[in-house]
């Protein structure tokens, strides 16, 4: 979902280099490889819950709050990849948010292309998807004068690159694509240190740390969960934060000095999988983020509808 999440699977992890040796994910007590296994003009629709809220001094401000539907159907399914729709539908957002951009249009489809392994690749009809949200954003600010010019230029310009659309408007199909090409073993977390960037603004990146896991599994059933979390390393950070405020506080008086900031975050994946056929039957997403007296938590809830 991260950049940090994908960077980190292609720098730490030996991926599975050849599905095409198996015709089926490989399953034991104690281990089990997540690969999908589509057919072409296969179909799975998933309902989607995303929240977003704001806290400050307790006092809590939600951004978004909506549900929504995501078909997907397999297009193409060739050896070394595999081409999806996905088709939105059903988009229900609380009537309490104000000003809220992230709108997405019946029947909105986006294609997009995996490697062999899930792996997400690319947008292949992005610009279509790009001028159809810039549509929708003109008729919303149309109708609800609470969407201010210069915020909607704004939105404008960012649905006008590939890259925003695959990090920030797809969240949902990537978070579906993310644990995808590995084999993991039950209850055997690995961890490593990697980097989150720098969530005062600053250059230098913050320490983190990365750890994932099979916590469940079920080879009778072809079940599986698998869990991977992202925080922030403390110990190393605290030295960096105590620094900023130190550099912060050189020209201001005595009654406006900086005090060490308090930052915590966490970014936690989960994913429950159907190792027979490698369709999700759930993922999740959350993020919780405190700096000082602030909090602000981001989440997303996909689950298969039968």
């Amino acid at each position: 979902m991260n950049k940090s999440f994908c960077l980190f699977f292609s720098i730490i992890f030996v991926l599975l280099l050849n599905k095409g040796a198996f015709a089926q994910n490989q399953v034991s007590n104690n281990s089990a490889t997540l690969i999908p296994y589509y057919h072409q003009w296969e179909q799975k629709t998933y309902k989607i819950q995303r929240q977003q809220q704001k806290s400050i001094d307790g006092k809590t401000n939600i951004l978004d709050d909506a549900t929504y539907q995501m078909r997907l159907t397999v297009v193409e399914a060739a050896t070394d990849h595999y081409i999806l729709d996905a088709k939105y539908t059903n988009f229900k957002q609380s009537t309490e948010i104000k000003g809220n951009l992230f709108v997405i249009p019946e029947n909105l489809k986006v294609t997009y292309a995996t490697n062999e392994l899930g792996t997400f690749f690319q947008i292949m009809n992005w610009e279509t998807v790009s001028d159809t949200l810039q549509d929708i954003l003109n008729q919303l600010a149309q109708n609800n004068p609470a969407i201010k010019p210069e915020q909607l230029a704004e939105e404008k310009q960012k649905l006008q690159s590939q890259d925003y659309l695959e990090e920030i408007f797809i969240k949902d199909i990537r978070l579906l694509h993310l644990a995808y090409g590995m084999e993991y073993q039950l209850n055997k977390p690995i961890v490593a240190n990697n980097k989150v960037p720098n969530l005062l603004g600053g250059k230098e990146p913050f320490p983190g740390i990365f750890k994932l896991e099979m916590t469940n599994l079920n080879p009778t059933t072809n079940w599986c969960k698998i869990v991977m979390e992202q925080s922030l390393d403390q110990d190393k950070l605290q030295p960096m934060l105590k620094d900023f405020a130190k550099e912060a506080n050189q020209n201001t008086s005595t009654k406006d000095k900086l005090t060490t900031p308090t930052i915590n975050a966490t970014d936690t994946n989960e994913f429950e999988a159907d190792l027979k056929s490698g369709w999700l039957s759930k993922a999740s997403y959350k993020r919780n983020l405190t700096i000082n007296n602030t909090n602000q938590t981001e989440s997303y809830t996909i689950t298969l509808i039968p």
